[in-house]
This record gives C-alpha cells, sequence and structure tokens, in this order.
C-alpha cells in the first residue's frame, strides 16, 4: 500500500487509535461537561468527533444540538426558542435529556456509554433505539465497535448507502438493517477503512438521484404574523386543492422528503419532513406538516433567475426539481443562497431523521399559536380519563411532545410531575366548574377583607384574570426587540422587587412621610400592593401595585404631595422616594433581551356543570382565536371594576383553555351555543386496550366492559357507557366485584333512575339461569300482603345485589 490512497487509509488508522487512546470507553463514564463541550477548545470530545475525526465518517450538517448538549461560548450563539429546547448563557440543550445542564448531561453521558458498549459486542438494534440522534450516534458507535470484526462503515448518509448497493432506500429504513448488508460486500483483502471508501465514492451518484421539492408560502395566503408562528413551530402548510397533482403530493409524500421553503420569492431553508399531513385550523383545503431544519439561506433576497415552477419564482406550491433540472437547481439556488452543492445535500438529507424533534402524535395536534384552536374540549362518558389527558394536554401544550407519549404509564409519573410544577410557577391553572361558580371568581370581583374594627372592599383577580396576565406579560416580552437602555416599566419593577424582598427578609421597611414621620411598609395579605401605617396609628392603608407604578411613570412632574391626586396622598409619596432611593442604588441594567415565548395553560375541569354564560361573562367572545391579542380581528373589553387608567383587557395568543365534561352529566347538544362554537371537541370513549385482556381468576375484563356497553348504547346512549378506568386498574376477581358492586351498579342505578328491570337486562344479559344472575329478583303478590283489600294492587317485584359474586356471575355477563 504505497499509493496516496493507502497513506490516508494510515493516517486515518493513526488518528483512530489516537482518539480511543485520548478517550477509551471506560472513560466515558466519567467524563465531564467541560470535557465533552467547550466552545473554542481544539481538545473536546465533540470537536474530536465532527472535526478531527471528519474522514472516518462526517457528520457535518444541521444545528450544534445535534450532540444533544453545546457550549454557546461568550457570543451566546443566539437561541433558537421553542418549547423542546433550553439555554443558559454557557449552554444549550435539547429539554427532555433535563431541566439543568448538569442533569442534561447526565442523560448524555449514560446514552454515550450504552452506545459504545453495544458498538463494542456488535448490538446495531441497540445502538437503533438510544435516543441520540441523527448520525452522531452512528459515529461514536463506529469509533468503539470492536475493530478486529467491525460492523459499521463510516457512512452515516442512507442516500450514499442506498447508491453503493444500487437500490432506492426509504427514509424509514434504519441503518442498523443496511449496515449488516453492506458488510456482506467487503473484500477478503479490504479493511473496514478501506470498504468505508469504496462505499464513499458512491456519493456522487447519490446525489444525481436526490429528490427536492420546492415549498411556496406566499404572503398572499398568510400574513406576516401567521408565517412568524409557523416558522417558530416549524410548521408547513400547503392547500390540498391545488393543480398538478400539488394537493396530493404534498399530504401524501413520504416522511424524510427534502424541500426548499420559500416566502413568495425569499429563499428561506432547506427542510426535511418529519410527520404526517394532518388538519389545520386554516380549513379543509389545506394540511400541515412538521419539519426539521437542514439549513437556512444565508441571502433571502427575491429570487429572478426564471420562473419554471421547480423555481422560487414559479407558479407553484409544491413542485419536484426534475431529476435533469438537479445541476441548474445547484447553480441557482444550492451555491448562491446556501454555499452547498448536490453532494453535501446527499450526504445531510439521508440521515436519520431528528429524534430530538417532537414528531406529531397522529390523534392529537400539539398548539401552535395562534394557527392551532387556543381552546378545546375533551368530552366522553365517566371513566373515559378525561381529567388524566388534560395533565398531558397541558404539559404538551407548555413544553412540548406528543400526547401519546406523555400519556404512557410507565412516564405518567413524570407528566404529573411537570404538571405540579407548572402550576407551582404559574404557567398552568387547574380549577373546577360547579353550580356556585360565579364571574367574581373566575375573571374579577369585590372581596371584603377586615382593616382593625372595621370592613374595606378589594378589587381582586379571579383565576382567568391572573393568568391571563401573566401570559400577556410573556407575550409582550417575546416580542419586544433588544434595547441598550432600561425602560421605566423595568426600573419600576425591579425597584418594587427589591422593596418586597427587603419586606420579607425583615418583616418591614421604613419610609419617611412629607411631614417628617416614619412609617412602616410591608406587605398586605393580598398579593398586588404595598401597606403603609405610621407609627401609633392603628390604621393601615394598602396601596395598589398599579397605583404606585402609575404614580412612578408620573414622578417627574411630581415635585410635592399636592402634585399626586390620589386619596392618602402622603402615602404615595413616602412609597415613592422610597422607590426611588432604592432605584438609584441598585446599579445599571443591562441591555433587555426578549424572554422567550411560553404557552400559559388554564384547564376547567368539568366545564359544563357551570353557568358558562354567568362565569365568562363579556370575555366569552374574546377567547375566540382571532379575537385574541395580536389576531386578526384583536377585540378588548373594560372589565367592571376597572379604573380610569386601567388598559382595556384582551386575552393573549398564548393562552390555552382546555376543558374537560363529562356527557353523563350533561349532553354536548345542550351546552351554550356561544361556548359550543368556540370550542374544538375532542371525544374520549372507552378503550377496551386500555382494559386488561385474558383471563384474571377466570373472569376476562375487557368482554365484560364490551359487554356491559353494548347493552348500554342498545337500552340508552353512546354517551353514558361506562368508562375503562372502572376496571383498567383490576388485578384480581375480588378487583372485579369491588368495581362491579361499588362503581359500575351505582352508576347503573343513576343512569336509569333505579329503574331495576334494565339494570338487570345490563348485567344479567342473556343468561337464563337464576343462579347466574347478579341482580335478583323476588315477586311479591299484593293479596298475599294485604289480603281482600288488594284487589286495585298490582303485584310487585324487588330487586337486589348478591353480597357474595363469583367467577361464573361475572362471566355470565358476557357469555
Amino acid at each position: 500500500m504505497n499509493s496516496p490512497e493507502a497513506h490516508i487509509q494510515r493516517d486515518d488508522e493513526a488518528n483512530w487509535s489516537q482518539f480511543l487512546a485520548l478517550w477509551p470507553k471506560e472513560r466515558l463514564k466519567s467524563l465531564r461537561l467541560n470535557e465533552y463541550t467547550a466552545a473554542g477548545s481544539t481538545e473536546t470530545f465533540t470537536y474530536w468527533i465532527e472535526y478531527r475525526l471528519k474522514e472516518l465518517g462526517s457528520i457535518k450538517g444541521g444545528s450544534n444540538f445535534k450532540m444533544g448538549i453545546f457550549s454557546r461560548g461568550s457570543d451566546g450563539d443566539g437561541t433558537d426558542q421553542k418549547p423542546w429546547l433550553r439555554y443558559t448563557p454557557e449552554y444549550g440543550w435539547y429539554a427532555k435529556y433535563g431541566d439543568t445542564p448538569e442533569q442534561a448531561f447526565e442523560a448524555i453521558r449514560q446514552r454515550l456509554v450504552a452506545i459504545a458498549e453495544a458498538a463494542a459486542i456488535s448490538d446495531l438494534d441497540a445502538i437503533r433505539h438510544v435516543d441520540f440522534g441523527l448520525a452522531v450516534k452512528w459515529k461514536i458507535a463506529f469509533l468503539y465497535q470492536d475493530r478486529a470484526r467491525p460492523s459499521i462503515v463510516a457512512v452515516f448518509s442512507r442516500r450514499v448507502l442506498g447508491a453503493f448497493l444500487n437500490r432506492p432506500m426509504k427514509n424509514s429504513e434504519p441503518l442498523a438493517s443496511i449496515y449488516p448488508e453492506i458488510l456482506s460486500l467487503k473484500r477478503s483483502d479490504e479493511g473496514i477503512l478501506e470498504l468505508g471508501h469504496r462505499v464513499w465514492e458512491s456519493k456522487p451518484a447519490a446525489a444525481r438521484n436526490i429528490e427536492i421539492f420546492k415549498l411556496s408560502m406566499s404572503d398572499n395566503t398568510f400574513s406576516g404574523q401567521e408565517l412568524e408562528t409557523l416558522a417558530r413551530q416549524q410548521l408547513v402548510v400547503a392547500g390540498r386543492v391545488m393543480g398538478g397533482g400539488q394537493g396530493d403530493s404534498f399530504p401524501k409524500t413520504e416522511v424524510g422528503t427534502l424541500f426548499y421553503l420559500c416566502y413568495g420569492n425569499s429563499v428561506q431553508l432547506i427542510g426535511r419532513l418529519t410527520s404526517e399531513a394532518e388538519a389545520t385550523p386554516k380549513g379543509e383545503d389545506y394540511a400541515q406538516r412538521h419539519y426539521e431544519i437542514l439549513f437556512r439561506a444565508s441571502r433571502h433576497d427575491p429570487f429572478t433567475a426564471n420562473q419554471e415552477k421547480w423555481t422560487p419564482r414559479g407558479i407553484s406550491t409544491f413542485w419536484q426539481v426534475p431529476p435533469h433540472r438537479l445541476s441548474e437547481f445547484e447553480q441557482l439556488l444550492l451555491r448562491p443562497y446556501f454555499g452547498i452543492n448536490l453532494e453535501d445535500l446527499a450526504e445531510v438529507e439521508s440521515m436519520e431523521l431528528n429524534s430530538e424533534l417532537p414528531l406529531r402524535d397522529a390523534t392529537m395536534s400539539r398548539p401552535s399559536v395562534p394557527l392551532q384552536p387556543l381552546n378545546r374540549i375533551l368530552y366522553g362518558p365517566p371513566g373515559t380519563g378525561k381529567t388524566y389527558r388534560s395533565v398531558a394536554e397541558a404539559v404538551s401544550i407548555a413544553e412540548g411532545g406528543a400526547i401519546s407519549e406523555l400519556l404512557v404509564p410507565d412516564r405518567y409519573i413524570q407528566t404529573k410531575a411537570r404538571f405540579d410544577e407548572l402550576r407551582r410557577t404559574g404557567q398552568v391553572e387547574f380549577l373546577t366548574f360547579h353550580p356556585s361558580y360565579a364571574y367574581q371568581d373566575f375573571v374579577q370581583g369585590i372581596r371584603p377583607r377586615a382593616v382593625g374594627g372595621s370592613v374595606s372592599y378589594d378589587v381582586v383577580d379571579g383565576v382567568l384574570k391572573r393568568i391571563a396576565d401573566k401570559a400577556m406579560e410573556n407575550w409582550h416580552k417575546s416580542q419586544a426587540s433588544a434595547v441598550l437602555e432600561i425602560t421605566e416599566e423595568a426600573r419600576f419593577e425591579r425597584a418594587f422587587y427589591k422593596v418586597s424582598e427587603s419586606i420579607q427578609d425583615k418583616g418591614f421597611v421604613e419610609a419617611q412621610l412629607a411631614g417628617g414621620r416614619t412609617a412602616r411598609v410591608t406587605i398586605p395579605t393580598r398579593e398586588g400592593g404595598l401597606t403603609v401605617q405610621t407609627e401609633g396609628s392603628e390604621t393601615a392603608y394598602t396601596l395598589s401595585k398599579k397605583r404606585i407604578r402609575s404614580t412612578w411613570m408620573s414622578r417627574g412632574s411630581i415635585s410635592r404631595v399636592r402634585d399626586i391626586k390620589l386619596p392618602v396622598a402622603t402615602y404615595f409619596w413616602a412609597v415613592l422616594q422610597l422607590l426611588k432611593q432604592v432605584d438609584q442604588d441598585l446599579e445599571p441594567l443591562a441591555a433587555i433581551q426578549p424572554e422567550p415565548l411560553r404557552q400559559f395553560v388554564l384547564v376547567i375541569d368539568e366545564i359544563n356543570r357551570g353557568n358558562i354564560a354567568k362565569i365568562f361573562g363579556e370575555l366569552i367572545t374574546l377567547i375566540e382565536d382571532d379575537k385574541r391579542v395580536g389576531g386578526s380581528n384583536e377585540l378588548t373589553v373594560t372589565l367592571p371594576y376597572a379604573e380610569a387608567d386601567d388598559p382595556p383587557f384582551g386575552l393573549p395568543p398564548n393562552l390555552h383553555l382546555v376543558g374537560t365534561m363529562n356527557t353523563a352529566d350533561r349532553s354536548i347538544a345542550l351546552m351554550d351555543t356561544a361556548l359550543r362554537r368556540r370550542f374544538a371537541f375532542v371525544e374520549l370513549m372507552p378503550d377496551l386496550n386500555a382494559v386488561p385482556s385474558g383471563s384474571i381468576d377466570g373472569v376476562e375484563p375487557r368482554r365484560l366492559l364490551e359487554a356491559i356497553n353494548a347493552r348500554i348504547r342498545f337500552l340508552f346512549d353512546r354517551e353514558h357507557t361506562i368508562g375503562h378506568a372502572y376496571l383498567c386498574g383490576v388485578n384480581s376477581l375480588k378487583d372485579v366485584e369491588r368495581a362491579l358492586t361499588e362503581r359500575i351498579i351505582p352508576l347503573l342505578q343513576e343512569y336509569f333512575h333505579d329503574d331495576w328491570a334494565k339494570i338487570s337486562l345490563v348485567l344479567n344479559g342473556r343468561s337464563t339461569d337464576s343462579d347466574l344472575c347478579i341482580v335478583e329478583s323476588d315477586e311479591i303478590g299484593a293479596e298475599e300482603l294485604f289480603g281482600s283489600n288488594a284487589d286495585n294492587l298490582a303485584d310487585m317485584t324487588t330487586f337486589r345485589i348478591r353480597t357474595e359474586i363469583s367467577a361464573e356471575m361475572v362471566r355470565a355477563i358476557y357469555a
């Protein structure tokens, strides 16, 4: 081996050996975060595998998140705010790995060890199932495989591997099943690196066969805000009814298909579809799909070269670049707008789908703002898991992730823990409607408060108003551009916070009144302001935060107490001076950066048990998607207890309402019409798959539930069936008996208004053997009780439930 290729092979072998000497498999178990990634360092683990060993399999392309966690450096690298991403000034990482960099890296380190150990014993299927996406895990597996008995080549592009095998490669085909086929073609005199180079020589052929579509989203169809929202959620939308077969090709194109995205004639990015088509709030004529970003355009000036349908100027929405025009596509678009060629695209395009992206749940769309329905109701019979599901809905909306994954029994404990934490931080609220619930509880009302020997009345915000204010504050801050000077509003908030913090530490702080007297400032029982009380006085005055803020904002025109046109002006004067002093003592603030947009969720359990018109009041109109702040038909109202300087009230587009509704209590058809048309409805019916299958102590719970529900549907309706929750946790005949006697039969009594003849039909079914009937009956003759006085009295049938229920009796229900 004296050729240049042989020399390269020796260098690659030497670099491989050097890597393993520096990063042996055992070292991965104690690997530290700064050894894994450190901005500017050329000695970290990630730098080695991506750059120093680039000849041993390319993993270029995509974002830094492909490493799971990465060091951001002093400039912070910007932030791409999405629910599945997390940032600190030092690091960026996938949220699914943990809430802190330390937690995330611990999860990643465990995956590195699992990949290396599986590679050492050629367990490719185990590597496939390690949750560490893209080609990175296969590069790591290649490096840690048994070099004496290799099982992986240093090529991680599915399309290149397919070109070498001379067959088309589906995007869904795992690399774990392709590598054995590749290794079977290894020559006896060929090493694993030589085989890899021979496979890589198929790259030009792979590039010539690449499939890529032009996808255009016109500003004639989408507003600027809609396009911004779609970009944030990584969604593309196209019409189902388009000429030239486009209407069929967009929703039916395989997951993994490549496209370049245009806004009008402006090129935006190259992406890859990661989900099947699903419904979109833009209507039945449209479909939407998730995607991952492979390359972002380096320029966005309008394309002017020609008007072919596959180009940005072409009159088309979803159009494949013809194979014989790929070279022209490379010259006109790839190189000028992305700085890559077809071979680069083929290399990245065929990598595994990025498992870190939240793939879409086929049964439930993850909400976006404002294109997804902001209001939904989960409805169905008792025991179908509506409240259980609402917890997962809230977590999915707030943090991302598929509903189906959040509902997996083994993971639901973590889902509920996340839900509880989101409630603690105020991002999620939960309440239950009932007949006495009112507007004053939900939106805003007056509450009495004892002050000394008298009673005062405060305006108190309800649960909707509180969470709406938090969501609105976040919405506005997320929309703001970075500014170099601190705003007056921010200065006030900072000073007010420091005063409140001092009060919490010391119990009170002192402020000077205009006349020189000292007053104590404390925090009132109800949040929202400060309480001021002079020495020797029994009367304390609560100053609302809103009026304190108003005073602060006008302080430039306040030089004496009489300039404050408010009751108890002397106390406002004292608090203003206190805040000014605190503000003066604080360090200057750095530039304000926009906040990440967060999604807030209000879960309303048993929403149909309240008087909707009474509870929502005028806000029933504001909850509609297009009436939200920033929407195309934005509306605001003045609340009944608003003060003159209060701004109008509106609902922000990052506040979601999730209701649950028991159809056995009240049919959906009888619901308030105004509510019904403002909510999307998701039906949850009994799920037999959630009930244990097979026999338990001689009975089959799944067949039992199926038989009972079939009879209820016949005798009553489907809205009064029995939910799977009543039987999903049974482990013995005793559990089944308890479920029947303590839960199911009382529910049937309620359904049929103690009509035991129908209850008997449901439970006794087709059985004619009275010994096997759970519901027993006795005939009581009128004459036997009343003798000759029973002429006008009919005989009576009484019913009772057996005190002991055997397996044979239960089987008789569904036999």
